[in-house]
C-alpha cells in the first residue's frame, strides 16, 4: 500500500470534500469515481461496506478530525484501503460546541426559544428548570486534546471540574485547568451534575456506560 503522501500526490485524483449541506445522494453519484474520500465524522454519510464495495477506484479514506467510527473499518481493511485521520484539526470547534451545549441545557434555553417563536411568554416556567453553571460539578470522560480544551474553557465559570482518563495529567496542567483526577469512572459519574464524553468509539469504549 503506497503512503498517504504518495496517494494524494498521484495524478487524476478526485477528492470529494462536501460541505454539510450537500445531500447524501450527491455523494452516491460520485462514489464510483472517487480515489480519495475526505469526510468529517458522519458527514455527509456513514462510509458503509456497501459504499466501499461500489467505490472501485478508492484508495484513501481521510477523516478531517478524530474518530473514524463512521467508517466500516473491517470492510476498508478487506478492500486494502488506507484509513487516516487529521487529528487536532477541529478540536477547538468541538470544545466550544460542547461548552455551548452545556449552557443551552443547563440554562433551559431550548424551551425558552420555543416559547418565543410560538408567541408565548412564561418566564417562570423556563426559570423553574434553569440553573447557573457556577458551582456545578462538570466531568469529562476522556481528557485528551478536546477534554483539556473544554476544561480550560469551563474554568472561568467557577465550576468544580473533574476528569477521568487512562492517564493523569501533568500536575502543572491540572493546576492550570483546576480539574481533579478521578481514577474510578463510577465515582466521577456519581459526583457530576454534567458529564461530557470525550472518548472515541472503539471496541474498548463501546460498552463503558452500559
Amino acid at each position: 500500500m503506497p503512503s498517504i503522501t504518495k496517494i494524494i500526490s498521484m495524478a487524476s485524483l478526485l477528492i470529494f470534500f462536501p460541505p454539510c449541506c450537500v445531500i447524501v445522494t450527491e455523494l452516491e453519484k460520485h462514489i464510483p469515481d472517487l480515489h480519495v474520500l475526505i469526510t468529517t465524522p458522519f458527514h455527509p454519510a456513514y462510509v458503509t461496506a456497501e459504499r466501499i464495495k461500489r467505490a472501485k477506484n478508492l484508495q484513501l479514506l481521510l477523516t478531517a478530525g478524530i474518530g473514524s467510527d463512521h467508517i466500516d473499518l473491517k470492510a476498508a481493511a478487506a478492500a486494502g484501503l488506507t484509513v487516516a485521520e487529521v487529528t487536532g484539526s477541529n478540536v477547538v470547534s468541538v470544545a466550544e460546541d460542547e461548552l455551548m451545549r452545556i449552557l443551552i441545557l443547563v440554562r433551559n434555553f431550548l424551551p425558552g426559544y420555543h416559547q418565543v417563536i410560538n408567541g408565548e411568554w412564561n418566564v417562570a416556567a423556563i426559570a423553574y428548570r434553569a440553573y447557573d453553571l457556577e458551582g456545578k460539578t462538570v466531568g469529562t470522560v476522556g481528557a485528551g486534546r478536546i477534554g483539556k480544551l473544554l476544561l480550560q474553557r469551563l474554568k472561568p465559570f467557577n465550576c468544580n471540574l473533574l476528569y477521568h482518563d487512562r492517564l493523569q495529567m501533568d500536575p502543572e496542567l491540572e493546576k492550570q485547568t483546576g480539574a481533579k483526577f478521578e481514577e474510578d469512572l463510577d465515582s466521577l459519574l456519581s459526583k457530576c451534575d454534567v458529564v461530557v464524553i470525550n472518548t472515541p468509539l472503539t471496541e474498548k469504549t463501546r460498552y463503558d456506560f452500559q
